[in-house]
């Protein structure tokens, strides 16, 4: 299974920001349109979420809130579960 590895930074944990960017070396794991994606995880329901390929980020906000004991420089894991659509978010 493909995955993406996400650095937490103070901004992305910022309740105004709650948003991780996607480091170029894994945007082709994402839509190349302007598309909705679901994120997928164990601890909320699902996040259905508009991928921009023009700005690679995700907003993670609703996960975040559950996961207060991350901090900044604690990596976080994106799997693909079907390419372009579907994906799984976990610490």
């Amino acid at each position: 299974m493909r995955s993406v590895i996400v650095e937490l930074t103070e901004s992305s944990l910022k309740p105004t920001e709650y948003r991780v960017l996607i480091r170029k070396k894994y945007v082709g794991l994402f839509p190349s349109t302007y598309t909705k994606i679901k994120l997928h995880s164990n601890d909320i329901e699902v996040m259905e979420r508009t991928y921009n390929p023009k700005y690679p980020e995700l907003s993670i906000g609703k996960w975040l809130r559950v996961h207060k004991e991350l901090k900044p420089g604690d990596e976080i894991i994106i799997e693909v579960i079907k390419p372009m659509t579907d994906y799984r978010i976990r610490k």
